[in-house]
């Protein structure tokens, strides 16, 4: 398998004998996307987030004065007091990313469906294969898994210029586009210093989250790699009796959710998330943003479309395009363990 910038010929996609099973990573591991709406609901004409630029807020703040002793005496209530104004802010900022990619595929090839490759075994071929929709199907396959990526490891970037790319932030991304320390979430993050995860290493965290930002952490899952859900759920269910209680009660198992004085929180498993990275992100602040284009002449718009190319020789070309982002609210309210074993 040598996937290759090319249009499909009939020198390049033969058919095979036997089920086609696509191999490694896939769209059925989009999890993340999933959980946040996906690729799916686009026919929807409500809730979807909408950018009106490449460049988007994505929140304003206010907050109020730390609570402190009154001291105000019967005299004074005689006057009126000073009117206090609450200032508001608006210094987080999201932006949306370009993702186009070309389907195309030559008549010839859309004409030789039963040339074969590999094996030729007797009988029919299980599955013909249209080289042209096969194409197109694998690569909204391809979309989904690398929008998903952008979102949890993107390296953010603001375009200057029609040269330079626009780049969204990734949840868990730690460096911008030209390598610069760039922590998405920063103000719950705790480095668990290059040690085996710890159940302070957790405390620290939602400690962070209760006390420091005041999250209001209304549904928030734990995501990451098997490998660090696993370590999670070994800190909480191994040592059953030293430690809280896991969803079904037993040192050993499967581990889906977990309880502490913080609250239970769920435990999803994310592929794409960087290795050694553990989120405790709230679903309920986290959504895709588009920044849709305009049908115009003719031509086809929306949030995600596939438009023909017109015709240039005896070929079949178009292009997937879309314009998406992601809004996460504002970073306090999610927090991050990282730099585990």
């Amino acid at each position: 398998m040598a996937n290759a910038d090319a249009i499909a010929t009939s020198w390049n996609t033969p058919q095979y004998h036997g089920m086609l099973l696509t191999q490694g990573l896939t769209d059925k591991h989009c999890r993340f996307l999933s959980m946040i709406g996906g690729l799916a609901n686009l026919g929807a004409t409500g809730g979807l987030k909408r950018a009106k630029a490449f460049k988007y807020p994505l929140n304003s703040k206010n907050e109020l004065d730390a609570a402190a002793q009154q001291d105000i005496t019967e005299n004074e209530t005689a006057a009126v007091p000073t009117p206090r104004n609450y200032d508001r802010s608006q210094d987080e900022y999201g932006y949306i990313q370009i993702f186009h990619k070309g389907v195309g595929s030559t008549w010839a090839s859309e004409s030789e469906l039963t040339k074969l490759s590999g094996l030729a075994l007797t009988g029919e071929v299980e599955a013909l294969n249209d080289p042209f929709l096969s194409n197109f199907n694998m690569t909204m396959r391809q979309l989904a898994v690398d929008i998903e990526y952008h979102m949890l490891q993107g390296k953010v970037n603001e375009s200057a210029s029609a040269d330079e790319a626009s780049r969204m932030a990734g949840l868990f991304a730690t460096q911008n586009k030209d390598g610069g320390a760039a922590h998405t979430i920063d103000t719950n993050k705790v480095d668990c210093g290059g040690d085996a995860l710890t159940v302070a290493d957790i405390d620290a965290m939602l400690l962070l989250l209760k006390e420091t930002s005041y999250a209001p952490m209304q549904n928030p899952v734990f995501i990451g790699k098997y490998s660090s859900i696993k370590n999670l759920a070994d800190l909480y269910g191994v040592t059953i009796m030293a430690g809280p209680q896991n969803t079904i009660g037993t040192a050993y198992g499967r581990i889906e959710t977990i309880v502490t004085q913080a609250g239970t929180f769920p435990l999803v498993e994310i592929p794409q998330c960087p290795v050694a990275v553990i989120g405790l992100i709230d679903l309920a602040y986290i959504s895709p943003v588009w920044l849709p284009v305009p049908e115009r002449n003719g031509r086809p718009g929306g949030l995600l479309f596939y438009t023909p190319v017109a015709l240039a020789g005896a070929a079949d070309k178009g292009q997937i395009y879309t314009q998406v982002g992601l809004t996460y609210t504002a970073e306090k309210y999610h927090g991050k363990l990282y730099n585990f074993t």
